[in-house]
């Protein structure tokens, strides 16, 4: 599923930032655009803190940009947990349609071990050997 998820998350992101309504970094200080670009990793959409300082910092022309930034990475990470889930899902009805395949072996009904007997023939041979 990790494989599914880092593929899907790619492919989000760049249809997400490459489309008409992605954020438009061109008019922004080329330092400060470094500086957002680090946002781009999902993780730090969990930090909140680290989002509200980042927020607080930026000039008020750019923290609308910030938030839309934000919005899109945020938009790509659910549309990306979507495509996990639904592929889980696909895994599952897929092994459990092929689990009523499955040829049923019957239990054994007692605790006991089954000892093999010799036949009278070979019991002799080994004494004869031995």
């Amino acid at each position: 599923m990790g494989t599914v998820m880092s593929n899907s998350l790619t492919k989000n992101l760049k249809s997400a930032f490459t489309s008409s309504s992605a954020p438009d970094f061109s008019k922004v200080d080329p330092q400060l655009a470094q500086q957002l670009q680090g946002f781009a990793n999902p993780t730090t959409l969990m930090n909140k803190p680290l989002i509200e300082k980042t927020m607080a910092e930026l000039p008020k022309e750019v923290q609308p940009l910030f938030t839309q930034m934000i919005d899109t990475i945020r938009d790509a990470l659910g549309s990306t947990l979507s495509t996990v889930f639904f592929t889980g899902a696909l895994v599952l009805c897929a092994a459990l349609l092929l689990a009523f395949f499955l040829k049923e072996l019957p239990l054994r009904t007692s605790n006991q071990s089954h000892k093999v007997e010799a036949p009278a023939e070979q019991a002799e041979e080994l004494v004869v050997q031995a």
